[in-house]
């Protein structure tokens, strides 16, 4: 079998191993003298053995974020030689976009305008109804009606069996 690309796809994230005298209780605090941070996650794991096959590989999962891990991660991909061109980048201009809104002096009300115009009704927790959310707001609808009408159905032809 022959594959022009190979695209693993899932967790991307750093593992953090600690050497410890004891496992900690739950919610104890973990005491380590030795601790070592690895590359993780499942899409990771599977893109570094395919590599070794020298096959050209893509990652993509999960976002990763803008911080030292972040980097770390990244750095890791690079040096293995794996593609990860097309990672989210935690939605760090987002968090940067809110807090230079509020520095400006918008209400919160403001703010949710400007990200609307700017990222669309997705950013919403609760979209208004619209031409590009109407399929999300009769989903339950319908399937409350389509479930209804199976149970109906069972239920009619269950009282014409007996």
């Amino acid at each position: 079998m022959s594959f022009k690309k190979i695209l693993c796809f899932g967790s991307l994230n750093p593992d953090l191993i600690y050497f410890v005298d004891e496992i900690p209780k739950k919610g104890d605090d973990i005491r380590s003298s030795d601790s070592l941070i690895r590359a993780g996650g499942t899409a990771i794991n599977c893109a570094e053995k395919i590599v070794l096959w020298n096959k050209s590989v893509h990652v993509r999962g999960n976002s990763i974020g803008k911080d030292p891990l972040g980097e770390y991660l990244l750095n890791h991909l690079k040096s293995k030689n794996i593609n990860h061109d097309d990672l989210i980048i935690d939605n760090w201009d987002f968090i940067e976009a809110c807090t230079k809104k509020l520095n400006e002096g918008l209400d919160e009300k403001q703010i949710y305008d400007y990200l609307k115009n700017k990222y669309g009704d997705w950013i919403l927790y609760d979209p208004g109804f619209s031409k590009n959310t109407y399929f999300l707001w009769l989903l339950p609808i319908l399937m409350f009606i389509f479930g209804g009408a199976i149970i109906l159905r069972k239920v009619i032809l269950k009282k014409k069996k007996l």
